[in-house]
């Protein structure tokens, strides 16, 4: 007979929560590799859009500058 598994199961399943886990630290960095330079030339057009239209926070753009040139950008 086949066992069924249930939430219970599965919950208690310590191979389950190590599957589990492994997924989501392969898709999260898989994702976030192949997204984030997308992302972060996006972000960086917005910025200096923002910037040129003088809509920027000036308060905040010495801190953004910094952050970019330890980015390495």
């Amino acid at each position: 007979m086949i066992e069924q598994e249930t939430f219970w199961t599965l919950l208690h399943d310590k191979a389950h929560w190590e599957f589990e886990i492994f997924l989501m630290v392969v898709f999260d960095l898989v994702l976030g590799g192949l997204l984030w330079p997308f992302v972060k030339k996006h972000w960086k057009r917005h910025i200096d859009r923002d910037m040129k239209e003088g809509l920027f926070d000036r308060n905040k753009k010495d801190e953004y500058l910094d952050q970019t040139k330890m980015d390495g950008d």
